[in-house]
């Protein structure tokens, strides 16, 4: 029904639809939560790297030189694979300062504000999205709303529509792939 359509179709709707994919398609959810067990393992990396820093301190009296790696494994009781395994640890956990680690070619300092460039490629792209996700079917367009926007599993979209997952995951792609198509026509239209 139009009625139907023109709910569905509303720019607030659509704009949702559009941040949902976007969100999906560059989906990358980094964890800040604290983490007990982290904890343990930087404790327990502490712990070692003095152990490690006494022998090697106690090897360089006694043998007048820096001792091997294989010389500190032996000297620790444990296999050479073990001691380099925790020496990368080591490493891993280091902490530096900025003027340590900053170059002009780090990624890490990188700016990510996209240029004027991208910034209208991304503009033109979204438009072009909206465009393709009004011409979608209504159930389409409603199972890319429950998946990308609402961020509801294929079980749960499945019970709300009442068909299977395998269905779901049908109409999701064929949307996708509708969605994909028109696209294309209007960028070579």
């Amino acid at each position: 029904d139009n009625d139907g359509q023109r709910r569905w179709y509303h720019p607030k709707r659509q704009r949702c639809v559009i941040l949902g994919m976007a969100r999906a398609l560059g989906r990358h959810k980094p964890s800040y939560s604290h983490n007990p067990i982290s904890d343990i393992a930087d404790n327990t990396t502490i712990a070692m790297q003095q152990k490690v820093r006494a022998a090697e301190a106690k090897l360089e009296g006694e043998l007048q030189r820096t001792a091997t790696v294989e010389e500190l494994a032996q000297h620790m009781e444990m296999n050479q694979a073990e001691l380099e395994s925790w020496q990368a640890r080591f490493q891993a956990s280091k902490v530096k300062s900025l003027d340590e680690v900053y170059t002009d070619h780090s990624l890490l300092f990188e700016d990510v504000t996209p240029s004027p460039e991208e910034a209208t490629h991304q503009s033109q792209l979204r438009a072009m999205l909206k465009k393709a996700l009004s011409k979608l079917p209504e159930r389409e367009a409603l199972v890319l709303q429950l998946y990308y926007v609402e961020e509801l599993n294929v079980y749960e979209v499945a019970a709300i529509l009442g068909v299977t997952t395998g269905r779901v995951s049908q109409i999701k792609r064929a949307a996708i792939e509708r969605a994909h198509s028109l696209i294309m026509d209007q960028m070579d239209g």
